[in-house]
């Protein structure tokens, strides 16, 4: 399993929320505090359709708000508002996971990857998906922007 191409994850958010998402590799990428998202995902490598392995993308709450903003048709100002709030209204968590779940087409190259689950904190991530947010062998960490909305860091753990 590759990592993921800034290239392929650009093209892939811009095709899906229909405005210019660019991703850029973070160089040097010290934690954030904020507010994350982090999903878990099923990766089936085509060389062994008998083994799977966990991934994981913790992605701050802002980026992902913005495109899910996007892809439903919420104004910027509309976003933010809404993430102001303690716990998500049912459109943008819908939204959100519908993000999470396209995004499983662009994290991990070759392999057939599926969404497992979508949590709002660390602590409710289960299984082998907790094993690897607490000691990844791998990290790709990405700054991204996203045309007239806030932009964010989104993170692959494998």
């Amino acid at each position: 399993m590759l990592d993921p191409e800034t290239h392929t994850l650009s093209k892939h958010f811009t095709h899906l929320v229909g405005r210019e998402v660019k991703f850029t590799k973070a160089t040097l990428a010290p934690e954030r505090a904020g507010r994350w998202v982090f999903a878990s995902y099923q990766v089936v490598a085509p060389e062994d359709p008998t083994t799977t392995k966990s991934l994981v993308v913790k992605a701050e709450l802002d980026l992902l708000g913005s495109l899910a903003g996007c892809l439903v048709g919420l104004p910027s100002y509309e976003v933010l508002s809404r993430l102001r709030s303690q716990t998500l209204d049912e459109l943008m968590r819908d939204a959100i996971y519908e993000i999470l779940n396209v995004a499983s087409g662009a994290i991990a190259y070759n392999c057939r990857t599926s969404l497992v689950e979508m949590a709002m904190a660390a602590v409710d991530v289960k299984g082998d998906a907790a094993k690897v947010l607490a000691t990844p062998s791998r990290k790709s960490t990405f700054d991204v922007v996203v045309q007239g909305y806030n932009g964010g860091r989104f993170v692959v753990l494998a």
